[in-house]
């Protein structure tokens, strides 16, 4: 049966919805002073650092095999980086 014209069928509004993204980031560092002029620091930072994925939104095209369902991550996974500063 189809749909009457101007009618999206039986599927109900916002029903291709992605769920919630949660994102944490942290930044910590650390200074150490040697003398007066010389000094180091130590920084780390971390992102998503809870590592959880957020998805996308649901697959849209009828045909596709993994259709409503999630398939792809919108956030990369936790990432560290590193950081050391000698300043004279």
């Amino acid at each position: 049966m189809l749909a009457a014209i101007g009618q999206d069928g039986r599927i109900a509004r916002n029903t291709f919805r992605a769920g919630n993204v949660v994102d944490l980031s942290m930044s910590v560092s650390k200074n150490f002073l040697f003398s007066t002029t010389k000094s180091l620091i130590l920084r780390a930072d971390v992102f998503n650092l809870i590592n959880r994925a957020n998805f996308g939104v649901p697959v849209r095209w009828l045909g596709a095999a993994g259709f409503g369902q999630a398939t792809e991550t919108i956030t990369p996974a936790r990432r560290v980086q590193l950081q050391l500063k000698f300043s004279l």
